[in-house]
Formats: structure tokens, C-alpha cells, sequence
């Protein structure tokens, strides 16, 4: 688990110090303070080798196109939009070494390779050279490697990643669910065949059973198109799909998924009480910190909603010292944690403190 985590100059946060973090660890605050951004930072650290990593950022924010220049691509990520800054996200894990990935853009005029191409029916080459580019290095005391690629932009307009050197070792899984990441039913219905391969599908139906009680079995079908679509019984006539029976069941089953496939590794929830009636918060809390535990994953979430951290302290019957609440607040350009234990938590809920 990731006990630290500083970060420095991405995006609105400045420098922002988290020690002492827990199982799950729930982000509160007022509006544009930096929540989601820093759920962003950390999956910017596991999703580095991902060419696409800038892009499908931009498109949880719902930017689905940009011009491909700089200021556009690359001056978002940095503090005040500033390239001349470093990002810098470290990480120290349970019994771990720092982990430090930095980010520094650079102006650039170079050769990147020749592609071989066909011009009718002659063999040719087409020479690309980088505009611009982030230089993106990897540091691991631990394991004493240290890993060097860049995502840069071509004159041609395009842009890609070139690898400068890396072991492309295993990594540790993350996934992130968006605020507004609509529902994939096809891609829900192929993550858990995987986990119904390995025998462990059974394993989320009380889970489930929490949210609809008459849900029976769950069940992929092929479609006549090729995809794949879940079915749930639920004492009807027929199955139906698992997308009719309500956005909570289908929110709750996404983020179950989500904790199986990174057994081992980390989730990023954006606003996670969306979907979910008050009412059932503590039975998915409690759902969630089991979860967490029986797949060994840790959870960042986000909420505005003092219905969700009530429902923690009230919902949570296990690993109660696993859970962290931490509201951040913006002092100038500043922003700071403010860190609270499930007793404080709990103790402020019964007081009617303001802790959002």
C-alpha cells in the first residue's frame, strides 16, 4: 500500500504533502480545491508508459478534442500553466523505498526516426522530427532503476511516446472510475467473464445482493453482434440486463470490478457516492472495505457529500483504523490537507461538526 505521496506542481496543486494513509482514503472540499486533480497525479504515476495518458485525461474531464500544440497538450498539467516548472510525484510504499517520477517539458528540434511508407508502389521513407516534448523519468531507490521516455509532438501535428530506457517491469495495477465515465455494459460483461474464468465471480453476488436482493446469479451472453452484454436473474420471467436494474447496482458492480481486477493495486473513484440513494451508503461502505481488504487494494475517492462521510463511520463494522478522511483547503495558492482518523471522524459526525 502507498502510505506517502508529495506532489509538486501539477496541475492547481502546488506542493501537497499526504503521510499516513490508510486502506481507503476518502479526499473532501470545497469546489475546485484540487479532489479530483490529485486523484489524476497519482493514476498519472501508475499509467506513465501509456502513450495515451494526457489525452484520456482530458477526456474524464470531458475535453474530447484539442489542438495538438504545447500550450494545449502540455502547459494543462503544470502549476499556473507554467513549463518551465518540474512536476515531481513521489511515493513511498508500506516497507518501500521512494518511488519518484518527474515531468519536465522541453522545446525541441530533432530527428526521431524514419518510417518506411508506400508512394505508389515504391518504397519509401518519411522523416518526422519532435516540436516539443515531456520529458518523463522514473526513479526507484529500492530497486536502484531509474526509466527515460518522452511524449512529444511531431511537426507533422501527431504526437507519440519514445522509450529512451526502460525495463518495463511488472507494475502495479490502478484504475480509475470518472466522475463522468458513463457505464460501459460491454465492457462490464468482459471483465467479469475474466473473473468468472478464474473462478472468483461468485464472489461479488452478496456484494451485489446489498443494493438488489432478488438478484439470483449474473450471467455474460454473447450478442448476435459479437459483444458481450451481463444478464442478471432476479425472479422475472427472463433475465435482464444488468444496465435496467438501476444506477446503483450498476455503479456498485463497476467499482467491484474494478477492486478485483487490480488485486494487489490501487483504485481512483471520482465522487464515489454518484449513483448510490443515501440510504444504502453504509451497507456500500461496508462493502467496499471488505473488498479492499479480501483483494489487498487500496482505494482514493473523492466526495462533496456529508451523507457519504457519515455513512462511513455509521456503515464501516471492519478495519475501522484502515479508513482516512482527509479535507483539503486552499490557503492562497496553497493547498493543505487536513487529516482525520476514523475515531475523529466519528466523534466529529456525533458532534455535528462541519468536517466537509
Amino acid at each position: 500500500m502507498i502510505r506517502f505521496v508529495e506532489i509538486k506542481n501539477f496541475k492547481s496543486l502546488n506542493h501537497l504533502v499526504l503521510s499516513d494513509l490508510g486502506r481507503i482514503n476518502l479526499f473532501g472540499g470545497k469546489n475546485n480545491v484540487g479532489k479530483t486533480t490529485l486523484l489524476e497525479a497519482l493514476f498519472l504515476f501508475f499509467d506513465r508508459l501509456n502513450p495515451n495518458m494526457l489525452l484520456r485525461q482530458y477526456n474524464w474531464r470531458g475535453v474530447a478534442g484539442m489542438p495538438i500544440r504545447s500550450d494545449t497538450m502540455f502547459a494543462p498539467i503544470f502549476f499556473n500553466f507554467d513549463l518551465s516548472k518540474i512536476i515531481q510525484i513521489k511515493i513511498v510504499r508500506e516497507h518501500g523505498a521512494e518511488e519518484v517520477m518527474s515531468l519536465r517539458f522541453k522545446d525541441e528540434n530533432q530527428h526521431v526516426f524514419s518510417v518506411p511508407v508506400r508512394m505508389d508502389e515504391r518504397s519509401g521513407s518519411s522523416n518526422e522530427s519532435i516540436q516539443s516534448l515531456v520529458e518523463i523519468e522514473y526513479k526507484d531507490a529500492k530497486r536502484k532503476e531509474e526509466d527515460l521516455f518522452h511524449f512529444f509532438i511531431n511537426t507533422n501535428g501527431g504526437f507519440g511516446m519514445q522509450v529512451v530506457q526502460a525495463k518495463f517491469k511488472e507494475e502495479q495495477h490502478a484504475y480509475f472510475l470518472g466522475s463522468k465515465i458513463p457505464f460501459h455494459p460491454v465492457e462490464t460483461a468482459v471483465r467479469y467473464g475474466e473473473l468468472d474464468i478464474r473462478g472468483e465471480a461468485e464472489q461479488l453476488l452478496p456484494y451485489l445482493q446489498t443494493i438488489e436482493p432478488r438478484l439470483r446469479n449474473l450471467v455474460s451472453i454473447a450478442l448476435p453482434n459479437g459483444e458481450s452484454m451481463l444478464y442478471g436473474d432476479i425472479g422475472l420471467v427472463k433475465k435482464v440486463p444488468i444496465a435496467y436494474m438501476g444506477d446503483g447496482l450498476s455503479r456498485l458492480l463497476t467499482i467491484l470490478l474494478a477492486i478485483s481486477y487490480t488485486r494487489n493495486g490501487v483504485v481512483f473513484i471520482d465522487e464515489i457516492e454518484n449513483g448510490f440513494h443515501y440510504s444504502t451508503m453504509p451497507k456500500i461502505w461496508d462493502i467496499l472495505m471488505k473488498a479492499a481488504n479480501d483483494y489487498d487494494c487500496q482505494i482514493f475517492a473523492t466526495t462533496h457529500s456529508y451523507e457519504c462521510l457519515s455513512s462511513a463511520v455509521t456503515g464501516i463494522s471492519e478495519k475501522k483504523d484502515d479508513f482516512r478522511y482527509i479535507r483539503l483547503e486552499r490557503t492562497k495558492e496553497k493547498i493543505v490537507p487536513k487529516a482525520f482518523s476514523f475515531s475523529m471522524i466519528q466523534m466529529a459526525v456525533e458532534q455535528g461538526w462541519e468536517v466537509r
